[in-house]
């Protein structure tokens, strides 16, 4: 059973899609970073006094990278199925429900937009953990997983 594994963990074939798989969850995570890094900004003006219309444009930089945290997470399942010896792959989610966000539109006051603002920097810290992570996981494909084969 070890040699089938290692045989198939050294095929440059399987190396270089799951470095193709890796680098599509890195692609996701750099697209939600920066949708955040949006709605970071919408929500600097918000708490100045942007008014409602500045908070509908933050939730909706924050559900668009919801999507690409979606899309990172599909393909992060895929890349855990091929790296077994990876036990645990940084998952990030955000955790700002519906309520939050209709409570962030219909109450906009600075308190609510400071909170808004933790929560969005707590997740843009969960990424760039997650990013660091498959940064990682390339580089050992790169060089470890793959010394004795040429991809």
């Amino acid at each position: 059973m070890y040699n089938v594994y290692m045989e198939y963990m050294y095929d440059p074939e399987n190396i270089e899609l799951t470095i193709d798989i890796a680098n599509e969850v890195l692609m996701h995570l750099q697209n939600a970073k920066e949708k955040l890094g949006s709605a970071r900004n919408w929500g600097i003006v918000d708490i100045m006094g942007g008014g409602i219309f500045t908070s509908i444009f933050k939730h909706n930089r924050i559900k668009d990278a919801q999507m690409d945290l979606e899309r990172a997470k599909r393909a992060t399942d895929e890349l855990m199925n091929r790296l077994y010896y990876y036990n645990n792959i940084g998952t990030v989610n955000i955790n700002i429900d519906e309520f939050m966000g209709a409570f962030d539109i219909l109450f906009d006051n600075p308190i609510v937009d400071i909170f808004m603002q933790a929560k969005i920097s707590n997740v843009r810290k969960q990424i760039d953990d997650a990013i660091d992570e498959i940064e990682d996981i390339i580089g050992y494909l790169y060089s470890g997983a793959s010394e004795d084969v040429e991809i």
